[in-house]
């Protein structure tokens, strides 16, 4: 788990952690918000349990998190993440899109699910309505 510290500054900006087990699109989306003026990353976990810790200590406004995770998978921790007092946004992750994913992440309570395929093309529309 890494947290980051909290940017006081400016009020319209969307904290948004990550929850995946690959370093490399931890990495990819690092750089992406790195790029994109409002957003702010404030922490990544690599395991769901380290996530949901993540979460309760820097509330963001928007959690990233890959459906499919080892331990505990990423449906469950939305079902979590959405029972928490003034829940953040979850949008669930997969690099697998297909119907029974999309269905039960928004089963899960999730706000939306975004094909790793489609990141690049979804995420701006997606944040676009934040």
């Amino acid at each position: 788990m890494q947290a980051f510290p909290k940017n006081e500054i400016n009020n319209d900006t969307i904290r948004i952690s990550v929850i995946d087990e690959s370093e490399e699109f931890l990495t990819v989306v690092r750089e992406w918000i790195s790029q994109r003026p409002g957003l702010e990353l404030v922490g990544t976990a690599n395991t769901t349990s380290a996530g949901l810790e993540l979460v309760k200590t820097v509330r963001p406004d928007l959690v990233l998190v890959e459906a499919l995770m080892p331990s505990k998978n990423g449906l469950l921790a939305t079902v979590e993440l959405k029972s928490f007092q003034a829940p953040p946004r979850v949008f669930v992750l997969s690099i697998y899109d297909n119907e029974m994913l999309r269905s039960g992440a928004i089963a899960a309570g999730a706000d939306a699910f975004v094909s790793k395929a489609d990141f690049n093309e979804r995420m701006p529309q997606l944040l676009s309505g934040f």
